[in-house]
């Protein structure tokens, strides 16, 4: 009988400790460390010397484990310098999302006007991207 008492007194104990422990969580005591608190998604926008419509997309490294890139189509994952083509003429907005330790991310965006369509790019519907009914 003695035996079942201090059973149930441990069983108690383990309880109230369990519980007490739960209670003194907070968000100070969960922070990740592991979490970059500043990633930087700035990047640089360069024509290619010789090439029409092309242009090389350099972002920052420092901090920057991946960079994801969207010029219209969606976002993809890339290098840390992209090179793109933009066959037609029109304001294209170029966002740079950048991701850092602990899968922390910031983006950016900045816009490139192309004055004149390249004919010579291959675009099998003109005016590809479908923004209008035309």
């Amino acid at each position: 009988m003695n035996l079942n008492i201090y059973f149930r007194k441990s069983v108690y104990l383990m309880l109230i400790l369990a519980l007490g422990t739960l209670n003194s969580c907070s968000e100070e005591v969960n922070e990740n460390p592991l979490l970059a608190t500043n990633v930087d998604p700035s990047f640089t926008i360069t024509p290619v010397a010789g090439e029409v419509n092309t242009y090389m997309l350099t972002s920052q490294i420092k901090g920057v484990i991946d960079s994801y890139w969207d010029i219209g189509y969606g976002p993809y994952l890339g290098k840390m310098t992209e090179k793109i083509v933009l066959p037609d003429a029109g304001t294209y907005t170029v966002k740079h999302i950048a991701v850092g330790a602990g899968g922390a991310s910031a983006d950016v965006s900045h816009p490139i006007v192309v004055e004149t369509s390249d004919p010579a790019k291959p675009n099998l519907v003109k005016g590809g991207f479908f923004n209008n009914a035309c």
